[in-house]
């Protein structure tokens, strides 16, 4: 079986995330994947990256969210030049739209504190609304209007990331299912699966809702899945509207 300085469990996006960093700064490697899955978190993502529609005021989540969005720009740069690939970012802006006015009332609070922390989000009225979305529906009454966030396709994403920390940084990636942590007296040893033992001397888990079946991990990890929806609907033909806008608009409307 494979030996490596690190051993990455899950090869989603956050795992592939964690490969190329580790890999580029000289470490050996080996990502364990078994693949996608039902339910599994990159391939069921809507691929938004919309921090004002995860945080609320004072938290402190926000910060980082707009931070790892803004720093996307670059990243997509750099794997377009490691691996050809296009990892389908926009930053045309994300709408939340109201359609009563309790959520207009809401979501008017809720622009006026992103305001006051120094974040460009705006109120637009409807006439705006439909100016930037001539086919949002007739019960709209306006949105909150994030300007610099947007989306990309996460499959394309990880796909490139893993790409990159093979072809450029060497690691390696190897089909199996994690079954167990495997120690060396008190310093980790490797990963145990049904095909047998790869070594390594440290271990991410990026397994998503599955990190917590594999045995050995030192402490409990509290992590489920959560069932949601996603609806991809086509845009009107007699609306020419630009891309960036249509998925803004159809990424709101998903939730």
């Amino acid at each position: 079986m494979a030996k490596a300085d690190v051993i990455v469990v899950g090869g989603g996006v956050i795992g592939a995330s964690c490969a190329r960093a580790l890999a580029s700064r000289g470490a050996g490697v080996l990502v364990l994947d078994d693949g996608p899955k039902p339910g599994a978190a990159t391939p069921a993502a809507a691929g938004m990256l919309a921090p004002f529609a995860e945080a609320e005021p004072e938290d402190a989540f926000l910060g980082f969210c707009v931070r790892a969005r803004d720093l996307y720009s670059s990243l997509a740069l750099e794997l377009e030049e490691e691996t050809g690939a296009d990892i389908g970012l926009w930053n045309e802006g994300i709408l939340q739209v109201a359609f009563t006015e309790e959520e207009v009332a809401g979501l008017k609070e809720t622009v006026a504190w992103r305001r006051q922390s120094g974040f460009a989000v705006d109120w637009i009225s409807i006439d705006e609304l439909r100016e930037i979305a001539p086919g949002i529906g007739p019960d709209a009454l306006g949105a909150a209007f994030a300007p610099e966030d947007g989306a990309l396709d996460p499959m394309a994403l990880r796909w490139a990331l893993l790409e990159s920390a093979k072809q450029r940084y060497g690691a390696s990636v190897v089909k199996g299912s994690a079954q167990q942590i495997v120690f060396d007296g008190d310093h980790v040893g490797g990963i145990r699966t049904v095909e047998g033992t790869h070594e390594g001397g440290a271990v991410v888990i990026t397994a998503g809702s599955w990190s917590g079946k594999i045995r050995g991990v030192p402490g409990p990890l509290p992590v489920e899945p959560i069932r949601g929806q996603i609806a991809a609907l086509d845009w009107p033909a007699s609306e020419a509207l630009p891309q960036a806008e249509k998925t803004a608009d159809h990424a709101d409307a998903n939730g």
